[in-house]
């Protein structure tokens, strides 16, 4: 009897289990994908897309290119899922499920300040990261131009609001940008301007304090202004207005304060935890046999503490969810997960970048090339 497999999301945790499942579930199984986007995009890498220091076919390959058929690709944003009659909606059609997996990740999070939402450049997807190039290659030329000291100051500035992991790479690979810009016109040199702005009073606050010292300590040779205990509270074209009525001047303002689940409507209604869906050990959904949830839209107790939203926690759960999937259909027991932290790679720049390996600390070019040889593998397996 054909067991029908639905995967929401196109993400790690969506695209390992389907590629997984190719191998380990029965031959009658069908899988489909549905996803609002045709690629798959390795984020870790997307900073990188800004300063062109990462070629394009190692971060981005077309879902169908992965899959070749062996998938069915549904190209859509899935409106409603019904779990007593176990379909999922996307606009006017409904695809039923004997197992689903939720993967929907996450999205940006203005946390409603309208104003940030409107002027703020968010980052989060390829597109995202393509479109700052842009500005900023934009902002500058036209900078260099104007006479307007108020405008050409703006115009030379950029602000990224958030200071995590991505807040920080991405401000030292606009570093990267701006050194190129510059040896082409030296003359702005002294004009242009980059800050990093964070709500909380230290920058990376949830990693090892040894990589971020080496985070502070590039931060300030690169002539960063680095201002903690800063909570922008509006926006305009022009500036970014903090809770203690400063203001920073800055054309290019870029959003990378935080996230949220990609929440879908459901029926019976879900009672979420911060918008995610719990779940239990074995990453089903409490409540509901035959629907599991990984990555960003779900949240796992583990011993105590709640996983990051990270590309590792993801791909790992993704890898699990595939065997209990498989297992499901062949009325095998399903297993608990166990997340492994194997250690994490900060990017700090061009050929810069500091990793905890298994608690070995690693910092400057070794660790830039250890992660990107990290970083290749990865991908190669995720595609």
């Amino acid at each position: 009897m054909v067991h029908r497999v639905i995967i929401l999301g196109g993400g790690f945790g969506g695209v390992l289990a389907a590629k997984r499942l190719l191998k380990s579930a029965p031959r009658d199984t069908t899988i489909r994908l549905i996803s609002e986007t045709d690629t798959f995009t390795f984020s870790p890498r997307l900073t990188e897309v800004v300063s062109q220091s990462v070629r394009r076919d190692i971060v981005i390959k077309p879902l169908q290119a992965i899959f070749g058929g062996r998938v069915a690709f549904v190209k859509g944003k899935a409106d409603k899922i019904n779990f007593e009659d176990r379909e999922v909606v996307v606009g006017d059609r409904a695809y039923i499920y004997d197992t689903l997996l939720i993967a929907t990740g996450a999205k940006p999070n203005f946390f409603g300040i309208e104003s940030v939402k409107k002027h703020c450049t968010p980052f989060k997807t390829f597109d995202d990261a393509e479109k700052l190039r842009r500005q900023l290659l934009h902002n500058f030329s036209d900078g260099q131009k104007t006479a307007d000291p108020k405008k050409r100051k703006s115009l030379l500035s950029v602000a990224v609001v958030g200071a995590g992991p991505t807040g920080v790479e991405l401000i030292l690979n606009i570093k990267n940008l701006v050194d190129d810009i510059v040896e082409r016109a030296p003359e702005l040199k002294d004009e242009v301007r980059l800050v990093l702005l964070n709500s909380a009073d230290t920058i990376l606050p949830f990693i090892d304090e040894r990589q971020r010292r080496d985070a502070e300590d590039r931060l300030e040779q690169q002539g960063i202004e680095v201002f903690c205990n800063k909570r922008v509270t509006k926006a305009d074209e022009e500036s970014l207005y903090m809770q203690d009525n400063t203001k920073i001047f800055a054309a290019a303002k870029i959003w990378a304060a935080g996230v949220q689940p990609v929440a879908i409507p459901t029926y019976p209604t879900m009672e979420l935890i911060h918008g995610r869906l719990p779940v239990d050990k074995s990453l089903q959904v409490r409540g509901l046999k035959g629907v599991f949830a990984v990555g960003d839209c779900a949240i796992y107790d583990n011993e105590g503490e709640q996983l990051p939203p990270t590309a590792m926690v993801a791909f790992q759960m993704g890898e699990h969810v595939a065997k209990n999937i498989a297992n499901r259909i062949n009325k095998i027991p399903i297993t608990p997960f166990e997340y492994d932290h194997k250690g994490y790679f900060l990017l700090l720049g061009h050929n810069n970048a500091s990793a905890i390996v298994k608690n070995y600390h690693l910092k400057g070019y070794p660790a830039a090339r250890m992660r990107d040889v990290v970083y290749r593998f990865r991908f190669k397996q995720m595609t």
